[in-house]
């Protein structure tokens, strides 16, 4: 991993949604891998009960563009899984994570604007599009302001949370560095 590390024994985290390719691409560099979550109530139990160091979490989990939909806590679906779902996970497990926390987005975001006044869509006219754009923007924004909290406080990991991917959002990661191929995943126990 980052830093001129090499993968440790350790968990690296994956959220359901990452897909096989990711999973089997860092087991191949001979990291120990856990799909975490799909369900909120399951993720929460896996954080709460898992006391060993994370060398890394991986939020990728996410939906685009569906229908008006609601999470179970009422959140507009695409918010509450594409960014609340990350922001709650890696906040339960930051205490525990050594080295990187990666937030997926995609370019999405450029077109996105968060109305802070109607996050839920509820006093405006729902367009999917740009509640996943919002949604992507928010991953953004918090990946940035993570960054910047590390940073002050010195942690290791406030390091791997720099990467370039658009020329407007500095702070979106997805290191291609773990690419590859091989499959050796053990499932948390919180399958959902």
């Amino acid at each position: 991993m980052g830093g001129g590390h090499g993968l440790q024994s350790r968990p690296e985290l994956l959220p359901g949604g990452i897909g096989r390719a990711a999973a089997r691409a860092l087991a191949a560099r001979g990291a120990r891998v856990v799909l975490a979550v799909r369900d909120p109530a399951k993720g929460r139990a896996f954080a709460e009960k898992s006391t060993e160091p994370v060398d890394a979490l991986i939020n990728n989990a996410g939906v685009m563009i569906p229908p008006l939909g609601r999470t179970a806590d009422g959140f507009e679906l695409q918010f509450g899984i594409n960014h609340l779902g990350h922001f709650a996970l890696t906040n339960l497990l930051l205490p525990r994570i050594r080295q990187r926390v990666v937030t997926v987005s995609s370019s999405g975001h450029r077109a996105g604007t968060i109305d802070f006044d109607d996050l839920n869509w509820q006093r405006r006219r729902y367009r999917a599009f740009q509640a996943y754009a919002q949604s992507k923007l928010a991953n953004l924004l918090f990946t940035a302001e993570l960054h910047r909290r590390l940073t002050e406080v010195g942690s290791p990991a406030s390091e791997e949370l720099t990467g370039v991917a658009f020329p407007l959002a500095p702070s979106l990661i997805f290191n291609p560095s773990v690419a590859g191929a091989g499959c050796s995943c053990e499932d948390s126990g919180v399958s959902g």
